[in-house]
């Protein structure tokens, strides 16, 4: 994605929810699954993303779709609010929509690698527009405040805040 190209990675923390009933001699084993119960993780991890949407009314977060590009036909029945860049996918929810991230993360979600970007950028505009531009991306990148990858063959979650 654009928006990787302009985020420093230097500054900021990165974690893993591990629940507590979790094997502690497998929790570095990022590319297994297993290991960690999906349930109690995707509970931690929705939670993340509605309180980060619920801070501030100009907070986006962004699932970059990987498996889809512009034209597909599936995208059409999309209940996701999605907005494209040349071929690229993205679903976007904003803090009017945050009763649909378990849809939104079902529908951009593929079987290699998943991407949520955490980010700032004017309500009015995310509200109307169905294409970024160049410009959009790089104002998104420059106020991302976390990314959130998948871990754990898809049962789990590493965060980075950058601050």
């Amino acid at each position: 994605m654009e928006t990787l190209k302009n985020i420093n990675f230097e500054i900021g923390k990165s974690f893993t929810y591990i629940p507590i009933d979790t094997d502690k001699t497998k929790i570095y084993k990022f590319k297994r699954g297993d290991i960690v119960d999906l349930n109690k993780t995707k509970v931690f991890y929705k939670r993340y993303l509605e309180k980060y949407l619920a801070n501030e009314s100009e907070n986006i977060i962004i699932f970059e779709n990987s498996a889809s590009k512009k034209g597909d036909k599936w995208l059409n029945i999309s209940k996701s609010k999605i907005i494209s860049y040349g071929d690229d996918i993205y679903h976007v929810l904003t803090p009017e929509n945050i009763n649909e991230i378990e849809i939104t993360r079902q529908e951009a979600t593929n079987a290699w690698l998943n991407i949520t970007f955490l980010s700032h950028f004017s309500k009015k505009k995310i509200l109307t527009i169905k294409t970024f531009d160049k410009d959009d991306l790089f104002e998104i990148s420059k106020n991302v405040k976390g990314i959130v990858v998948d871990a754990y063959d898809l049962d789990g979650f590493i965060f980075c805040e950058i601050c």
